[in-house]
């Protein structure tokens, strides 16, 4: 059974996307079969860049912990033993590697951000339009965390899903064993002790060594964040391309070529719009009602933003 995601930074089981006034315009108006069609970003596009880096730092430190859970493992074949042997350089290129392999193979998680918190001071100031924007209150109750897709990125327990659909993930600062992903990267890692130990050729064994490496990486790279971003209470909806629902390419406002994912979410889950602290208010409250009640949303909350900042 799928379970229901659990927020504990709230009680209303709401998230917030903090985006601008022409963004929610547009999410209204290109609503399809009662779905709103968000704009996924692919993780190497994100603010942070150094992100899918820190991942893979983080997951290289528990690695050896992970594998005293499988047990005794031959030194010639143990991932961590291999890595340890590795020059920074080569750690280096692995990092690259790790970003390449991802994008290439259409393996990059595309994520959608959102916050816990619905009314936060700093989260105006650098995601919603420096206060002039809107927080949408997403209902996550009709999301749900799951551990395994059938292919491609495999992520959290052994239920199969619909990857056209969507799941929110808490996002982490520290890996921890006890992660529900675990399970499936410690799968992965069983899946590769039983065939290197057929391997004799040492450079088939380090391809096949690197690839389970970024295998059991990608996780990582959807579910942690630095600690210095904890401020943000972050959670992500995410989705993994496939052929049914591949990227889409724009030029983003830094003039870079980026790559999105299409994903659908049921009107139903928009509860809430919180009106920015810089906007004008009472305006916009009226106009931001009048667009809801016209797209058959008239049960969604409006309400206005308690913090004091000015912007």
């Amino acid at each position: 059974m799928d379970k229901p995601v659990n927020i504990v930074h709230n009680k209303e089981r709401l998230v917030y996307h903090y985006t601008s006034l022409e963004i929610l315009m547009v999410l209204l108006k290109n609503i399809k079969d009662q779905n709103l069609i968000f704009h996924a970003s692919g993780m190497h596009y994100m603010n942070d860049s150094s992100e899918f880096a820190y991942g893979f730092k983080e997951f290289r430190r528990i690695l050896p912990v992970l594998e005293n859970r499988i047990g005794k493992i031959d030194e010639q074949i143990k991932i961590s033993s291999r890595v340890d042997k590795a020059d920074q350089h080569l750690l280096g290129r692995w990092n690259h590697e790790f970003v390449n392999t991802l994008i290439e193979g259409n393996l990059t998680p595309f994520t959608i951000s959102t916050s816990s918190l619905g009314d936060s001071i700093p989260m105006w100031a650098m995601y919603g339009n420096a206060g002039c924007g809107v927080a949408l209150g997403l209902d996550v109750a009709n999301f749900f965390v799951r551990t395994k897709s059938g292919d491609g990125m495999d992520i959290a327990d052994s239920t199969p899903y619909d990857r056209q659909s969507s799941h929110a993930y808490k996002v982490m600062q520290n890996l921890s064993l006890d992660h529900p992903a675990m399970l499936n990267v410690l799968s992965i890692y069983k899946e590769y002790l039983e065939k290197a130990q057929y391997i004799k050729d040492e450079i088939e064994l380090g391809k096949l060594c690197l690839k389970t490496l970024y295998h059991m990486s990608l996780f990582s790279a959807a579910l942690i964040k630095h600690p210095a971003f904890k401020f943000e209470n972050e959670w992500r909806i995410v989705g993994i391309a496939n052929s049914g629902n591949k990227p889409c390419y724009k030029i983003n406002s830094k003039g870079i070529l980026s790559s999105y994912l299409e994903v659908k979410i049921p009107t139903s889950v928009l509860q809430k719009v919180i009106i920015g602290p810089c906007c004008e208010k009472d305006y916009q409250y009226a106009m931001i009602k009048g667009l809801l009640l016209k797209n058959g949303l008239s049960d969604c909350k409006v309400v206005y933003s308690k913090v004091p900042y000015r912007g």
